[in-house]
């Protein structure tokens, strides 16, 4: 197996363990062990934004690896995965943003602001993955390598 193909195998494998470990606790994902139910009901949004999130950390994190790239998982990517989970999160079910904002602010003002949080999401993250390939150093280390 080429590297490439291997590295290919751990974005997908990496999709789908994030899928499930993000989808399971916003309910997304059904779960026999979990009895949960979100209080808003999911959109079709609510799992466009956790798949791409998921997709996109995979790629992220895969390039990454691929490249050997010295640069670190950093707060950019952090903001970018957090925001994609708070899109597609039910936000009264999250106890946390419950306990530090309340549930009327939360109605108020984060609701009406997922769906631009899953595209700012989708925005950092997106440009992290473009970044990544586009590395120099990473890229200049691979063309020395395959010679």
């Amino acid at each position: 197996m080429n590297k490439k193909t291997k590295y290919e195998l751990i974005t997908v494998g990496l999709a789908i363990l994030f899928f499930i470990i993000m989808g399971t606790p916003t309910a997304l994902v059904p779960n026999p062990f979990l009895e949960y139910t979100r209080m808003i009901e999911a959109t079709f949004f609510d799992y466009f934004f956790l798949a791409t999130t998921s997709i996109m950390l995979a790629v992220l994190i895969s390039l990454k690896l691929y490249f050997k790239s010295e640069k670190q998982i950093g707060a950019k990517e952090v903001t970018g995965g957090v925001a994609g989970f708070v899109a597609f999160s039910c936000p009264i079910c999250n106890m946390l943003l419950v306990a530090l904002l309340g549930g009327a602010t939360i109605m108020a003002f984060i609701e009406p602001l997922r769906p631009i949080l899953g595209m700012v999401s989708i925005v950092i993250l997106g440009y992290l993955i473009y970044n990544t390939g586009q590395c120099k150093e990473c890229t200049a280390t691979e063309t020395t390598t395959q010679a």
